[in-house]
């Protein structure tokens, strides 16, 4: 690591960050973005339900979503459900909740992949394919049946995760993430970024700590 050139003495040092805490401070931000889409979304999911729930009562009423005067030719229908259908999807662990989850994993996966994985291995000074992290690995699994398997997770799968072993994935079952399972997955991947750093000889990045409490003098009530 290098240091300022600019200290004096009775000033702090600043320690200057290197390209590797760099790379994965990035991609850990990013999986902060992707996390707070994904929050961002949930948290508008229960509420749409909520507000749907206590203003509409017949379940088979159908609902119309489009754009123009209804009243004129020209408008169009870009979509058609019924409340029971638009309901069931936005509340909490239905079809939207589920979507929400396999999208973090697909992005995640997309974003590490494309970019994040090839430039960490080149500060470790690996090619991209050498750098092994289990938990990514889990996400490429994971990834790969959204993808490829219409979302239901494989039976080879679960048996092939290192890392993100949670109750609520089942061979067999579409890949639907609880909250809990959200925030896991999340931990997991600052976790590893973090261990990536402390084993090439740099300081403890600290990601794995999503909320950090700043200490300071006690305020007056």
């Amino acid at each position: 690591m290098a240091r300022s050139n600019n200290w004096k003495r009775g000033e702090p040092r600043v320690v200057e960050e290197s390209s590797l805490q760099k790379a994965v401070r990035e991609f850990v931000q990013t999986v902060d973005g992707l996390y707070g889409y994904y929050l961002d979304c949930t948290l508008g999911f229960s509420v749409f339900a909520e507000r749907l729930s206590q203003t509409i009562k017949v379940a088979g009423s159908h609902v119309f979503i489009g754009s123009g005067n209804p009243n004129k030719p020209t408008s169009r229908v870009k979509h058609q459900t019924t409340i029971g259908e638009l309901l069931g999807r936005n509340v909490k662990g239905g079809q939207n909740y589920a979507r929400a989850g396999q999208l973090l994993v697909v992005l995640v996966f997309v974003f590490w992949e494309s970019g994040f994985r090839g430039r960490i291995a080149g500060n470790l000074g690996l090619e991209s394919e050498d750098l092994i992290v289990p938990a990514m690995g889990d996400i490429r699994l994971l990834r790969n049946d959204v993808i490829h398997n219409r979302s239901v997770i494989r039976s080879r799968t679960t048996k092939r995760l290192e890392v993100f072993r949670v109750p609520g994935l089942k061979a067999g079952r579409d890949l639907s993430l609880s909250e809990a399972d959200a925030e896991r997955l999340v931990r997991a991947i600052k976790a590893a970024m973090d261990e990536l750093v402390v084993s090439a000889g740099e300081p403890d990045p600290q990601h794995r700590t999503i909320l950090r409490l700043h200490e300071g003098p006690p305020r007056q009530a």
